[in-house]
């Protein structure tokens, strides 16, 4: 529970950090997306975090999409590998009911993940 009289400060207070990521691109540096938490599973708290940076921060969901995969590939070195969809690249996929760069919040459909060249529906990879 947050007081109402301290609503509005934390409001300032998120949007100020989320903002940050936008303010260092927009300064010629380069933000990846990660996640360390040890509370959340890594992949509900991936996808908090990107929705944050654009509902918060101000960016745009093509450029979290590419924080996330390609411009993170390329910071950790693997870039030829991985990180982009194109022929001879090592890619496990995941197929969405809706488009993520019109609305950040379909990452959270994920309906089916094509790994090793099979696919699965999200029930199978649960259970």
């Amino acid at each position: 529970y947050i007081p109402p009289e301290v609503l509005p400060a934390s409001r300032k207070l998120v949007e100020d950090m989320a903002s940050l990521p936008k303010r260092v691109v927009e300064n010629g540096g380069v933000i990846i997306m990660g996640t360390d938490t040890p509370i959340n599973p890594r992949g509900l708290s991936l996808i908090s975090e990107m929705q944050a940076l654009v509902d918060y921060g101000g960016m745009t969901p093509l450029d979290v999409m590419r924080a996330t995969t390609s411009i993170a590939a390329e910071a950790m070195g693997y870039g030829a590998e991985i990180g982009t969809i194109k022929e001879g690249m090592i890619a496990d996929l995941i197929l969405l009911d809706e488009n993520p760069l019109e609305d950040i919040r379909a990452v959270r459909k994920l309906r089916w993940v094509i790994k090793g060249g099979k696919l699965y529906s999200v029930e199978e990879l649960l259970h």
